[in-house]
């Protein structure tokens, strides 16, 4: 745009181009720069060294536990061989040691460094020293990554870790102690005097001090030529008309009067140019605007530079315009830029900005951002906190190796990431881990990620641990069942000769009986016969009473011959039921009929009440009367004179239920579970033994189970037994037996159960 300003503005006294272009001072600041560059690259390196000492004491404090432990491990062996006697080469061969000699320790400790290895003593039994050579291969790992690894004495050596030179080059020492063995591992690693990252950053600062210098040697060159021409053109222009700028201004604050050229008139949307009252110009740009621009013009001053930006409003509205000026007379004169491009750019750059580090603080992890020049530009507080960091540490343009430097001093531990995640894994203060990995960015610059994996670290941990124990479940499962395997097998074999025992068992008992009971007919009729004095009077009465005492003596025993068939025929499967339809309560009374006079010679009170209209059942009669009668004799058998023994026939539902309940001494409750198998009789209870050979209850439930019924016995020691026999009413239905069926008188004890209580065909 061209300029149209005709007025006259006063020029500066002319001064010299030294004056002008002060060189003194940009040499001091160009010194103080490329002091500064140099000091900057002394600390990063120092700090670089700092981390190479640091991790290579790491290193050594690694190898010293590793080299510790074989050696412990060898000592222990060695000692343990000589208590037991062995001999100089079974020690040899069992530690394992090159060679093996007797010799006292030239030192305290119970190693000793050797020319090829290290020598371990230990005392005999006798209190001589025996010792035996290993090798350096067998507890020192193979050089590698330029790292070597030596034992040394502990006298005399630095335990720090320090730089060395060897032959000219530099290396890292660093040594740590073996225990209480007075000797030290020791961590060598060579490194150059200059690496390639050294000479980058050298050429760097050469250049960050090259490029200003040049740059001010230009701008020098530059002002001394446009001074030059100004002061040849100071004679042509005897006011120094000024002209090149977009618009011109001049505020006269006494008259609250300000000029716009048509250029500045036009940049702020204004039609009218030339003298405006103040009110109208401040029309002309925001009301925000209006104190930031009489701010520049305070009372007191006139002296002061004039600098701001103004945004237009109106037509121009989104314009921003720089005013720049100084006092000239009794007002002030200046420019007006269009500086719209320029604040709409800052605008965008801080939005972006602010966009940028809410995301780096919506990241959970530690965050950074590097520039090409490897300068910090972004990060966010999560990484000043997981890492420990300060404002010292963490700022704007901070080194990238600097700052690494000092993250490295925090960790605690370390190891590669997965194969998928290019990077590490470090472990900080308090078990935390974090994933550390960088990428590339745009420009090459550099981003650098941290996420926490404590959980999936923890995770992993309980995941391994989980998988051993499994595997070692997994073992004993194997050694389970191949034990198991062998125990069934021998069960197999156990139970095959318990059913041959048991077969051979029923035979015998079925010849014996069938032996017996032949004779025993005999004796049982020839004493009946006495008994009833069938040819005459025996003469003295206490025959009598002897025949009596061999009749029902023998009755007895052929009793219990008959139960041992009929259980043998039980076991055999032989012992039929022949079921039809009976009125229970005959067979019942019965089993009373033959059982009263029983009762009456011990003077046992003894009652029958059965419920009227009570159900046929389909059973079978004679079974039925001898189930009866086996509870019957043994409720007498336990009940002392004067008791009272009550039976009773009712109906429970789908169930006729026969109960026989008597005030005898009962039974302890553990005894009930092993009452109803073969030969199994209750412990003596009241100083008296129990009369049979125990099958009374075992037939008793087998005759039950025929009939798809059930058994069950209630007893309270003291108190008396109950015994419940529940027959389906029908056999074609008949209803399945309850885990626990509910009483149906109450119970004789208050405190027991239903699960002591009820005693099913399970318990038999």
């Amino acid at each position: 745009m061209p300029f149209l300003f005709a007025r006259q503005v006063r020029t500066p006294p002319t001064r010299s181009v030294r004056r002008t272009v002060p060189v003194g001072l940009l040499a001091a600041l160009m010194t103080a720069f490329a002091l500064a560059l140099v000091l900057k690259a002394a600390e990063e390196r120092s700090s670089a060294d700092t981390a190479m000492l640091e991790q290579q004491a790491r290193e050594s404090i690694a190898l010293a536990a590793q080299v510790r432990a074989e050696l412990t491990e060898v000592h222990s062996r060695m000692e343990g061989l000589i208590l037991t006697g062995a001999s100089q080469e079974e020690i040899r061969d069992g530690a394992p040691f090159r060679m093996t000699g007797r010799a006292a320790p030239d030192s305290e400790g119970w190693a000793e460094l050797a020319e090829d290895g290290v020598k371990i003593f230990a005392l005999d039994p006798n209190a001589g020293w025996v010792w035996g050579l290993i090798p350096e291969e067998e507890y020192l790992p193979p050089q590698d990554e330029g790292r070597t690894f030596t034992i040394t004495r502990i006298e005399g050596t630095q335990l720090t870790a320090r730089f060395i030179s060897m032959g000219g080059e530099r290396g890292v020492l660093a040594c740590s102690r073996l225990g209480d063995t007075g000797l030290a591992a020791c961590v060598t690693r060579m490194t150059p005097w200059m690496t390639s990252s050294d000479l980058v950053r050298l050429l760097i600062y050469a250049l960050l001090i090259a490029a200003p210098a040049l740059a001010i040697a230009g701008l020098t060159r530059a002002l001394m030529r446009v001074q030059g021409g100004l002061s040849s053109a100071q004679g042509s222009a005897p006011s120094g008309e000024v002209q090149g700028l977009i618009g011109r201004w001049r505020y006269v604050p006494a008259r609250q009067k300000i000029h716009l050229s048509p250029e500045a008139a036009a940049l702020l949307g204004s039609e009218q140019s030339g003298d405006l009252p103040l009110s109208a110009f401040l029309r002309l740009i925001t009301e925000e605007d209006h104190r930031k621009f009489l701010a520049q013009f305070p009372p007191a001053s006139r002296s002061q530079a004039v600098s701001c930006i103004l945004q237009a409003a109106g037509p121009s509205a989104g314009t921003y315009v720089e005013l720049t000026g100084a006092a000239e007379g009794e007002g002030f004169a200046g420019g007006l830029l269009n500086v719209t491009d320029r604040i709409l750019a800052l605008h965008r750059t801080r939005r972006a900005d602010a966009v940028a580090r809410a995301v780096l603080e919506a990241h959970p992890g530690p965050v950074a951002v590097w520039d090409a020049r490897r300068r910090l530009t972004h990060w966010n507080r999560q990484f000043e906190t997981v890492f420990g960091l300060d404002s010292e540490v963490v700022h704007a343009g901070a080194s990238h190796d600097f700052i690494m430097a000092e993250i490295a001093r925090r960790i605690r531990g370390e190891k590669p990431a997965s194969e998928e995640n290019s990077g590490r894994e470090i472990m900080l203060a308090g078990d935390v881990w974090i994933s550390l990995s960088e990428r590339r960015t745009a420009h090459d610059g550099c981003l650098t990620i941290g996420i926490d994996i404590t959980g999936r670290r923890s995770q992993e941990a309980q995941t391994s641990r989980s998988e051993q124990r499994l595997a070692a479940l997994t073992s004993d499962l194997e050694t389970a069942r191949s034990d198991m395997g062998e125990l069934a097998r021998r069960l197999k074999e156990e139970t095959d000769r318990a059913d041959r025992a048991s077969r051979h068992k029923s035979t015998f008992l079925a010849n014996m009986s069938h032996e017996l009971r032949t004779p025993l007919n005999a004796i049982n009729g020839f004493s009946e016969m006495l008994v009833h004095e069938v040819y005459g009077p025996l003469g003295d009465a206490r025959y009598q009473v002897y025949a009596s005492d061999i009749l029902r003596s023998g009755q007895t025993l052929l009793d219990m011959i008959n139960d041992i068939l009929d259980m043998t025929k039980v076991e055999a499967g032989r012992l039929q039921i022949t079921p039809r339809l009976i009125d229970c309560a005959d067979a019942v009374d019965a089993a009373l009929r033959l059982i009263r006079r029983q009762a009456e010679d011990k003077r046992i009170h003894l009652s029958f009440e059965p419920e009227d209209d009570l159900p046929k059942i389909v059973a079978d009669h004679r079974a039925v009367k001898q189930m009866t009668l086996n509870l019957l004799s043994n409720a007498i058998n336990f009940t002392d004179a004067g008791g009272e023994v009550r039976v009773g026939v009712l109906r429970d539902g789908d169930w006729l239920v026969i109960r026989v309940a008597d005030t005898g001494v009962g039974i302890p409750k553990n005894d009930l579970p092993r009452l109803g198998q073969p030969f199994e009789q209750g412990s003596q209870r009241g100083g008296r033994t129990a009369a049979g050979a125990g099958l009374g209850l075992a037939l008793t439930k087998s005759f039950v189970d025929m009939h798809g019924g059930y058994l069950r016995l209630e007893s309270e020691v003291g108190v008396g037994t109950t015994a419940s026999i529940r027959l389906p009413i029908s056999l074609a239905e008949r209803p399945k037996a309850p885990a626990a069926a509910p009483p149906t008188e109450p119970r004789t004890s208050e405190t027991e159960t239903d699960e002591e209580a009820l005693l099913t065909s399970d318990l038999f």
